[in-house]
């Protein structure tokens, strides 16, 4: 079991730099997750992940010392709404920038070290205002999902599209979640990391230990 914290965080910041550089761009979509809401785990922590390919990897932040890693893994669903959704990313990514999530901490102890998440956040609010804030990533397709994590020392943070079209996320938003979750989903709170998702379920970004 989760335990669900009520607060929305708020993802719109006045200082948001829309630039239209892109962290990354990745060919392939990522496969449509179901949201398991009595725990919610498994997607971002790679303890479930079936024949790892690491896609690319990085190291972002003033410096470059959080890693940047792109991987996919075999998944057993096959969304039946990718292949459609395939057909139709002619239009674009889906801009989800500014979407608030709600918070869920998992239950137990072990999370990750509060201050090593905050350096992540820095990280990526390094890069949002030096590189440029959108990130898109989106489906592979049935069986295999890709997945977007910044990693460092004990802290993991991982973003997820859950559409089955591609998705222009922003570096400043995920900072937010991943500093909020790293303080509020710890052992003080018998925690051991949690996760955001989207209120319509879109995208979640989780947070646990690396």
């Amino acid at each position: 079991m989760s335990k669900r914290i009520a607060h929305q965080l708020p993802l719109s910041f006045a200082n948001h730099i829309y630039c239209t550089m892109q962290f990354v761009s990745i060919a392939l979509a990522l496969a449509l997750l179901p949201f398991i809401k009595s725990n919610p785990v498994g997607a971002g922590d790679g303890s479930a992940c079936v024949a790892k390919q690491i896609l690319g990897k990085t190291f972002i932040g003033p410096n470059k010392d959080v890693i940047a890693e792109y991987y996919s893994c075999v998944t057993s669903a096959s969304p039946p709404e990718v292949s459609a959704a395939l057909a139709t990313h002619k239009n674009g990514p889906t801009n989800v920038c500014g979407l608030a999530c709600t918070t869920h901490c998992y239950n137990g102890s072990g999370g990750p070290n509060p201050n090593d998440c905050q350096v992540i956040a820095d990280a990526l609010l390094y890069e949002s205002q030096n590189i440029g804030n959108n990130v898109e990533v989106g489906a592979a397709g049935p069986n295999l999902t890709n997945y977007l994590t910044m990693i460092y020392a004990s802290c993991k943070s991982t973003l997820v599209n859950q559409l089955a079209t591609n998705i222009t996320y922003c570096r400043n938003d995920w900072a937010g979640i991943t500093g909020y979750i790293g303080a509020n989903c710890q052992s003080t709170q018998k925690a051991k990391g949690g996760i955001c998702v989207e209120t319509k379920k879109k995208f979640f970004v989780q947070v646990n230990h690396s």
